[in-house]
């Protein structure tokens, strides 16, 4: 073994001060679990103690047993020599010797004659300083005698240690520090553990912990003190770890206060959980465990030169999609990991499918073959619907011939396939003989792989003695030899299938094929197993794009919001003309036409056009959904999983929609979140991402028909569709897919408009089941292995969190009462909803439990007014309102009708301002048409009580943007002058404030002049009433600067869906045409499903 295998640099050092640390540590203190073992051994016994260090232990084992030959070994020259000077004073006529070499080189210290011939290999907290020290124990087991020789470890758990008072930082480091070395610190509890892996059974190890502990004042002392000195040591190992950190003046204060607080309190103590265990050694687990490091080292050293062009090109192929994927999408900020036991996770990112995929080639090809004690027909299966097995999992793990199969093959093809480390495969032997798939460490295999190589190594030899025969159990194996590459079997030449490329490897034992009986040790022959090679690294190299692409649309969905809205915290950007003129050209106007919030296409349910920039967000998410899913792939052929390419590409393609279509749901599902966090974080309006929201959905239905037809087509034509058909997978499979293609029709713009509680209903129920066949198709399908499920559980996991939300949100609110009645003079148009005790703002969801059977239901209202007691009252002056009236009514009638309903509609809300808030809404379908018919009903005067819900409130967003403005414009219409007051009421000089309100109705005029009254003195209010706003003078006006120091324009704009798209076009006409170069910002408050 050569020394740049393993890092074993002492990461503590060998200074004095460090050396110290250990010098309290004796046999009586550190070795009372193997010192009755000690004592019954012959008085010359032999013992290596591995990792010596200062020898405390060492010197104490020679001085109790001063008859054994005791050698110490440690790789720090300084402390042998140091031990060595110290040896005659401190064990004197003892054996004891000290020796420096390197644990990974025994023979660096050892003589030929002394590897194998110790009565008892120690090491006493080694192990925890090594990374990878599974190579170290399997050292110790060949250096141990075979026949038995005793191998004994105590490590500490320093993840679990004890220190009072708390030393946090100081334990920080420390774990910093041993994972910055590769180091483990948990270590002692996985001894048991480490032991099994390198090929002791569980009947030859002993397990016990103890505790390592500074308790006694000079342990205190000497523990303290020594980190306390290692810390002032400017070349210490610890503090240079700590330099490489960045670690500054303050945090080495911090760490020397601490130490120096544990050396003089009184109640201090340090204690660390120590993981024990002796391993006695029997004749056969010695040797085996010798011939198996010499095979593993030989293959080791292997060059990759070695390997065939062919296999080296297609590895480097296999290499190409995962390193694109990568470097494409480093914005993921995530990178696969790479888990022992298939992980957790989606695959690529936390779980495995086919690690080490040699391996799993191996399994795939003899999955099939009989073996002694696989059932007769009948029996249960084992695999899955499309990969029936029917040897149950016992039998893999207990079978000679399968065990001793598989270990020729995977040391015949893993070192040539990418060369995965030992450990790995002993870790797949421990936990995927019995499963294949997905791992699962409760079958445990009757013999270990190092057991079962040797013995298969021994077969090939015997059967290459015997020119082809082979024994195992005493039968003979039912398999012609193996005599060359194209060698006959069963009296028929196999022939390669044309261009495979295949290894040059060759065995005398008997060949095995998939299907036949297995009963004794076998050869897989190199065609069949880079067939399945072929087929489990594409499948798996395709299945890692999947999940890789789809996690990139969900989050480039999700963070693009926020990195455009980071936008506005760049110093000048938003007071730029270019800027509002490059807005005004790509971000506001409609992405045809002149419509946006006004909808298009009635007569085919009705659509809304995005804006510009709401166009340029779609096409980057389409854009990426079709690259995503029609490249790139991986294609080899042939292989055993696909006959052809275009087979392959139809199954792929159609997996491939069908995880991208839940990458889209992800998305869609927070935007659809009243309680987003985007709403939180970004300068973007709900009703933005409702109209994404819809977006992602088209996307997510037209990727979930895509999965189902191409797998329909996919088994129609080269499977059984027949029998797919009536799995309950596929059942649920047809559910998913049906209310996917159920949510189109069901939310048509017409039937959000006009039934939108059916709308609402059906939206909530379809996409519910939706979820629930998407997760019972996974579950039929494949369980929880692969973890498909995690995109339903993150979904369902959103849906959930929105709802609970809302409902602590009303529950926070608690119930109230609402007094709605008619807008008087407005025809029924308009009503009044008054609720008391409740101080809300913005947008609130009002929920009317008593008005019908649908008592579920929430509404969103905007607030007009909110006043908690004694903070508004009703001005003493009229606060003077410009306003004109339609031509049809001459202005004397129409100002004698405004005045005469003024002060009824003062009292109201002076009733109303003591404590509450007020909402006006415009009577349509749905509660708004019950709510005014409840009033309608109610005698003339009075008005009707409800007890009511409150979700909210929810503010807008959108005041982000205005910030840098100088002055506002409101412009509304109708009953949307409740959603541009809250921006009047903030008005505060030297900012000034123009709102212009047209209304059809005098009486929602009169209902709101105490509001208009009551606004800051900066604020100017036109109204007209039954007449249009003269869109095109008010925008030319405003946008025109009178003032060439005033600065940006905040235009908020809210009324009925024409106004807003006039006002829109209008204001990025007026800049694109050069008629202002005032900047502005524009904010559309609309809500529209």
């Amino acid at each position: 073994m050569t020394a740049g295998i393993l890092q074993t640099d002492y990461h503590i050092g060998y200074d004095e001060d460090a050396l110290k640390l250990f010098e309290l540590r004796n046999v009586e203190t550190c070795l009372g679990y193997l010192l009755p073992t000690l004592e019954s051994l012959p008085p010359d016994f032999s013992l290596l103690d591995i990792g010596c260090g200062p020898g405390s232990i060492t010197f104490d084992l020679a001085r109790r047993f001063p008859k054994a030959k005791i050698i110490g070994m440690d790789q720090g020259s300084t402390v042998i020599a140091r031990n060595r000077a110290n040896t005659a004073r401190l064990a004197p006529g003892t054996r004891l010797e000290f020796r420096e070499g390197n644990i990974l080189q025994p023979e660096s210290f050892l003589s030929p004659e002394e590897i194998g011939a110790f009565d008892v290999v120690h090491e006493h907290t080694t192990l925890i300083c090594i990374p990878n020290n599974i190579e170290v124990l399997r050292i110790m087991k060949t250096l141990a005698k075979r026949a038995g020789g005793i191998v004994a470890c105590r490590d500490g758990d320093t993840y679990s240690q004890i220190v009072w008072p708390p030393c946090a930082e100081n334990a920080a480091l420390q774990e910093r520090i041993y994972e910055s070395n590769g180091l483990d610190t948990q270590t002692g509890r996985k001894l048991v553990s480490k032991a099994l892996e390198v090929g002791f059974r569980r009947d030859q190890i002993t397990a016990s912990a103890s505790l390592l502990t500074n308790i006694t004042g000079a342990e205190k002392q000497v523990y303290a003190g020594s980190m306390l000195k290692i810390l002032a040591d400017e070349e210490s190992a610890i503090r240079k770890a700590m330099e490489r950190f960045g670690y500054s003046d303050d945090q080495l204060a911090v760490l020397r206060k601490n130490m120096e607080r544990f050396m003089e309190a009184e109640d201090s103590w340090r204690l660390c959980i120590c993981g024990e265990i002796i391993c006695k050694l029997d004749e056969a687990t010695a040797s085996l465990a010798a011939t198996v490091l010499s095979l593993h080292m030989t293959h080791l050293h292997q060059s990759v030169d070695d390997k065939p062009p062919s296999t080296q090109e297609a590895h480097e192929k296999s290499m190409r999609f995962p390193t694109l994927a990568n470097g494409a999408f480093g914005l993921v900020g995530l990178l696969p990991v790479a888990v022992r036991g298939d992980g957790v996770g989606l695959i690529g990112w936390g779980k495995d499918m086919y690690n080490p995929t040699c391996a799993f080639a191996c399994r795939n090809v003899i999955k099939s073959c009989r073996l002694r004690c696989t059932p007769l027909e009948g029996g249960e299966n084992h695999g899955t619907a499309h990969s029936p097995v029917s040897t149950p999992p016992e039998c893999f793990v207990t079978d000679v011939a399968f065990l001793r199969t598989m270990a020729i093959c995977i040391d015949t093809y893993c070192p040539r396939s990418g060369d995965p480390r030992l450990s790995l495969l002993e870790d797949y032997w421990a936990s995927h003989l019995a499963t294949g798939t997905v791992g699962d460490y409760k079958w445990v295999p009757a013999v270990s792989y190092p057991d079962a190589l040797l013995a298969a190594r021994e077969d090939e030899r015997r059967a290459a003695s015997s020119n082809g025969t082979n024994t195992t159990d005493g039968e003979h194996g039912g398999h012609g030899g193996r005599q060359s590459l194209k060698g006959r079997h069963d009296g028929h030449e196999e022939m390669v299938d044309a261009g495979l490329s295949i290894l040059d490897v060759d065995s005398p034992l008997p060949i095995v094929k998939a299907g036949e009986p297995l009963r004794a040790t076998s050869f897989i022959a190199p065609e069949d197993w880079q067939l399945q090679f072929n087929g489990m690294r594409d499948f798996e190299t395709n299945e890692v794009g999947h999940s890789t692409f789809s996690i990139a649309v969900m989050l480039v969905a999700l963070l693009l919001p926020v990195s455009l809205s980071l936008l506005r915290f760049v110093p000048g950007l938003a007071t730029s003309y270019l800027w509002a003129y490059l807005k005004s050209a790509l971000v506001h106007p409609a992405m045809w036409g002149t419509h946006h919030r006004e909808p298009v296409a009635s007569k085919l349910g009705g659509a809304i056009v995005p804006t510009r920039g709401q166009a340029l967000y779609i096409a980057l998410i389409s854009f990426l959904n079709v690259i995503f899913l029609v490249a790139p792939y991986v294609f080899t052929q042939p292989q055993s999983t696909f006959g052809s390419t275009k087979e392959q590409s139809i199954s792929i393609i159609g997996n491939r929609a069908g995880v991208m279509a839940m990458g889209n749901v992800v998305a869609a599902f927070v935007f659809a979140a009243r309680n987003s966090p985007l709403l939180y974080v970004t300068d973007w309006s709900y009703s933005t991402y409702l109209l994404l929201h819809r977006w992602l959905g088209y996307w997510v239905i037209i990727h979930t028909v895509l999965h189902s037809i191409m797998l329909l087509a996919y088994y129609k034509v080269f499977g059984s569709y027949e029998e797919e058909i009536v799995r309950p997978y596929w059942i649920w499979g047809i559910v998913g897919t049906v209310a996917a293609v159920a949510l189109l029709p069901t939310s048509l713009l017409v039937v959000r408009q006009k039934l939108y509680e059916l709308f609402l209903a059906s939206h909530i129920v379809l996409s519910l089941l939706f979820i629930i066949g998407y997760y019972y198709h996974i579950w039929y399908c494949y369980g929880y292995k692969w973890g498909y499920e995690i995109w339903m559980f993150i979904a369902v996991g959103i849906w959930g969190a929105e709802r609970v939300s809302r409902l602590v949100r009303m529950a926070f609110k608690g119930c109230h009462t609402a007094t709605v009645k008619l807008v008087e003079d407005t025809n029924g148009e308009y009503i009044r909803i008054d609720v008391d005790d409740a101080h809300l703002r913005g947008v609130a969801y009002l929920c009317f439990p008593t008005l019908g059977w649908r008592f579920w239901e929430s509404h969103p209202f905007s607030v007009a007014s909110s006043n908690t007691q004694g903070d508004a009252t009703v001005a003493e002056k009229t606060r003077p309102v410009a306003h004109s009236t339609s031509p049809e009514k001459s202005v004397k009638e129409s100002a004698g009708e405004i005045q005469d309903l003024s002060n009824q509609a003062a009292v109201v809300l002076e009733s109303a301002r003591a404590t509450g808030s007020t909402f006006f809404a415009r009577t349509r379908t749905g509660v708004t048409a019950q709510l005014a018919a409840r009033a309608a009903a109610a005698s003339r005067g009075s008005a009707v009580r409800l007890r009511i819900l409150i979700d909210g409130s929810y503010d807008s967003r959108a005041e982000a943007q205005l910030a840098h403005c100088t002055a506002i414009l409101c412009i509304a219409g109708g009953v949307g002058i409740t959603a541009v007051l809250p921006y009047m009421y903030k008005i505060r000089s030297p900012r000034r404030g123009q709102l212009y309100w047209a209304t059809r109705k005098a009486g929602l005029l009169n209902a709101l002049k105490p509001e208009l009254d009551s606004l800051p003195g900066s604020v100017r209010v036109d109204t007209e009433v039954g007449r249009r706003l003269d869109l095109d003078a008010i925008l030319r006006k405003e946008l025109t600067w009178s003032n060439p120091d005033e600065g940006p324009l905040g235009i908020v704009v809210c009324g009925p869906a024409g106004m807003a798209d006039d006002v829109r076009q209008k204001a990025a006409r007026v800049t694109r045409e050069g008629h202002t170069r005032r900047p502005w910002a524009l904010v559309d408050e609309a809500f529209s499903w």
